[in-house]
């Protein structure tokens, strides 16, 4: 035969709603979180590629002739200006790269007679955002040639 004590052994269903709710928000806390990482690692592929954009262009544009039109002093792109992989529309050399459009401009200043100061930019929208007239993340870079 069973004593009082005994029969009350068990969960009541009052504790085991507590357990799910506490369970649920454990479960929702770990997909936010995930969503984040995910969301981080797509921002930082972003990233990466945008470096590698503007380092080819600082590349092809420290590779060129000191005196190239690419290295005017002034903004670039101009109209008459491109490079193999892009397209000049509205005053930025657009990159389409896996899916991705990179904007790049670069700016060129006569620092001396034979020294040039190079500052290149590229943006892109963010991934996920409505408009394209949003936010953009900048990448510069700079360096110098000498004649």
């Amino acid at each position: 035969m069973m004593n009082k004590d005994q029969s009350n052994r068990g969960f009541t269903l009052i504790e085991l709603m507590i357990a799910m709710v506490v369970m649920a928000f454990g479960i929702l806390g770990y997909m936010f979180l995930m969503n984040r990482a995910i969301e981080g690692r797509v921002f930082s592929r972003e990233m990466s590629r945008a470096v590698i954009v503007t380092q080819q262009q600082l590349d092809q544009l420290l590779a060129a002739d000191f005196n190239s039109d690419l290295l005017a002093a002034g903004n670039h792109p101009t109209a008459a200006e491109d490079t193999a992989d892009g397209n000049n529309a509205d005053g930025l050399l657009t990159t389409t790269m896996q899916g991705f459009e990179y904007n790049t401009r670069w700016e060129v200043t006569d620092t001396t007679a034979t020294l040039k100061t190079i500052e290149v930019e590229t943006t892109w929208n963010i991934k996920g955002e409505a408009s394209t007239a949003t936010r953009f993340r900048p990448i510069y870079l700079g360096s110098m040639k000498r004649e």
